[in-house]
């Protein structure tokens, strides 16, 4: 039985989310907030299988509670409630702990998917976030043509400047990038909507690990460059949230 925790933004919208959650047979709530000072300790102690929150609160920055429970014994999954995806914020969030966006209206409409897509490790990204992790990542976009190559999709190549990233991720990021569907890309690659999902999840999962590398390297004053490999990322994605 999957566990939420709610942390919306005033008592309206975090009615809604409840009665949304509340008709999820099968599904448990098991904690609820408007603060994310309040929530932060409850969570610790629930811990839930997800965290569903919105991106602004009154009391605090969800991207500084998505980046701290990477320290936490249980972390929950973080699904992240928006009205738009072409807020830098929601990217930020993302890139720091959250591991998915959805689309929810004043109703509550587009939670319940969004919680079910998240169970399975499915998420979505915008043209606008695809950029910006190829930005991050000091990636180039792939031509169009290799990227649509049905060889594209398993082209396990390792991406030296990207530790821990394949080549078909970038060429995922590419084409989502140039404003393709998941479901577009999955019809040029052969395979179900719901993979092209699920490798998208896994590209969030591979930015929070680089940036936990970051954040572990010794910074000493007298250090030279970096010479590791994927340094250059690392660093590039640790100044990023230092300003977060």
């Amino acid at each position: 039985m999957p566990c939420v925790y709610l942390l919306r933004s005033c008592e309206p919208a975090l009615a809604k989310a409840r009665d949304v959650v509340a008709g999820m047979a099968g599904w448990q709530l098991i904690g609820a907030s408007q603060h994310v000072g309040e929530a932060g300790a409850a969570l610790q102690t629930a811990e839930p299988d997800i965290l569903a929150c919105d991106l602004r609160l009154a009391d605090g920055r969800v991207e500084q509670l998505a980046r701290h429970c990477h320290a936490w014994r249980r972390r929950p999954r973080i699904l992240l409630l928006t009205e738009t995806a072409n807020d830098a914020r929601v990217f930020d969030a993302l890139r720091l702990g959250a591991n998915a966006y959805c689309l929810v209206e004043a109703d509550g409409r587009g939670l319940e998917q969004g919680l079910r897509r998240l169970t399975a490790w499915r998420a979505d990204m915008s043209p606008g976030i695809a950029q910006r992790s190829l930005a991050l990542l000091g990636l180039p976009r792939s031509r169009s043509f290799d990227a649509l190559s049905h060889s594209a999709a398993g082209d396990q190549t390792p991406l030296g400047s990207a530790p821990g990233l394949a080549r078909c991720e970038q060429h995922l990021l590419s084409l989502l990038a140039s404003g393709m569907l998941a479901s577009e890309i999955a019809r040029a690659w052969g395979m179900p909507e719901s993979e092209i999902e699920r490798r998208i999840a896994t590209v969030y999962r591979r930015l929070h690990a680089l940036l936990r590398q970051s954040e572990a390297e010794p910074l000493e004053a007298a250090a030279g460059p970096i010479q590791a490999a994927g340094g250059a990322v690392s660093a590039k994605l640790g100044r990023a949230a230092s300003f977060s």
